[in-house]
């Protein structure tokens, strides 16, 4: 489930809840209007870098709760944290997505494009509906990681507007564009990055999610901040740099 299908599932239900209290119908969300795709971006096959091979070292060389905001908590983990048994992979009800490859946008960069030697990913949830999860995978070498870059926007670029349905099967709106000038662009020289803009919309509510792609030699490093309103672009691209700081790092230790 990505994040915005997360916060529209609860947004939804307290929907529900007011609507049975009386509370007006929420009307149906405008189609939005955001700017094309900036140009594509190209990593360096041959970029610097140090790998990781330890799950456990990827997932310290992420962003942790002194990194974000005020207000924002780790989400737990189904399996690891409260118990639960791992969802199969026939559990995803009517849930559907069309064109069927749009479905990896927002995914994790590991679901995208196989092939990592390791990947980890972190949660957090924090007021009003808002997320900051990060994701990162870090491949053999810093070509392959060049490859599944270029071929995380080989994706986006076919996934301007598309549609599905939840699994609960009701209809979601999705559209792809670019963000404002300047918004999670790195200070970081070296690294590119690639920063787009998906607007989710469902039984009339829209919910932002702005997004960083950042080629570290051969690990890639994903940021997804979803919420009613944009994240600040100033928060974002701090968020971004120190991201990018903690993988170029490598292994703590």
């Amino acid at each position: 489930m990505t994040p915005a299908h997360r916060i529209l599932v609860g947004a939804a239900a307290i929907a529900v809840a007011a609507a049975g209290c009386g509370a007006d119908e929420p009307t149906s969300a405008e189609s939005p209007d955001l700017p094309p795709l900036a140009p594509r971006v190209t990593a360096s096959p041959d970029a610097p870098g140090v790998g990781f091979n330890d799950p456990d070292a990827l997932t310290l060389s992420l962003l942790g709760p002194e990194d974000l905001p005020a207000g924002f908590i780790a989400e737990p983990d189904p399996v690891l944290d409260l118990g639960l048994p791992p969802a199969e992979p026939d559990e995803s009800g009517a849930s559907s997505t069309e064109p069927a490859v749009c479905a990896g946008v927002l995914s994790e960069i590991a679901v995208q494009r196989p092939g990592a030697i390791v990947a980890s990913a972190s949660r957090y949830t924090g007021p009003g509906f808002s997320s900051i999860d990060q994701d990162a995978a870090s491949y053999r070498d810093s070509a392959v990681a060049a490859t599944a870059f270029a071929d995380l926007q080989d994706i986006l670029a076919g996934c301007a507007s598309y549609r599905g349905t939840d699994a609960d099967g009701f209809a979601v709106d999705y559209t792809v564009g670019g963000r404002e000038q300047g918004a999670g662009s790195s200070d970081i020289e070296g690294v590119p990055t690639v920063n787009f803009r998906v607007v989710t919309a469902s039984e009339g509510f829209s919910l932002y999610s702005d997004v960083v792609i950042a080629a570290v030699g051969p690990t890639l490093v994903q940021l997804v901040a979803t919420g009613p309103d944009p994240i600040e672009p100033a928060v974002l691209d701090d968020l971004t740099d120190a991201a990018i700081e903690k993988i170029a790092a490598g292994p703590p230790g």
